[in-house]
């Protein structure tokens, strides 16, 4: 089952590719990069990390000091996204969208399972994206920077 997942994932990089203008990355981390994934119980995880901060998790609304929705621009992403694949791939699918600003808060952060920050970085590269401004750039191999030596 776990090469099905894989052709999917190949789909979900040409996918992402055609629909996020601002991707920086997809990275594959977790279980399914190793050999504890058991497809009965385990999701697959990837971050795309993208350059355009109006994908923040800053712009999720909060209402009752309890329940935190996603953002409109972040919801219709993962539509957009989603609709390309098969409804057995979308329940395994955990899909990460982040930011430069965001990485700032995930490294470091730990739930229990480790550095959140670090995994996302550590795990296998699927895409980059080549073109960065020198401003982000410098953001973006900082934060790798804390990766490696923090």
């Amino acid at each position: 089952m776990k090469n099905k997942f894989d052709n999917d994932l190949e789909r979900l990089i040409e996918v992402s590719k055609s629909t996020i203008p601002s991707l920086k990355e997809l990275r594959l981390f977790g279980s399914y990069n190793t050999e504890k994934w058991r497809e009965k119980y385990s999701d697959i995880d990837v971050m795309a990390l993208l350059f355009d901060e109006n994908f923040s998790f800053k712009k999720d609304r909060i209402y009752g000091g309890y329940f935190i929705y996603e953002s409109p621009q972040r919801k219709k992403l993962r539509e957009r996204i989603s609709k390309n694949f098969s409804e057995e791939f979308n329940e395994k699918l955990s899909l990460h969208i982040v930011t430069l600003s965001d990485m700032t808060k995930l490294i470091g952060l730990d739930e229990g399972r480790g550095d959140i920050g670090r995994n996302m970085y550590k795990g296998r590269l699927l895409y980059r994206n080549q073109k960065m401004n020198p401003y982000k750039f410098l953001k973006y191999y900082y934060q790798k920077w804390r990766v490696l030596n923090g």
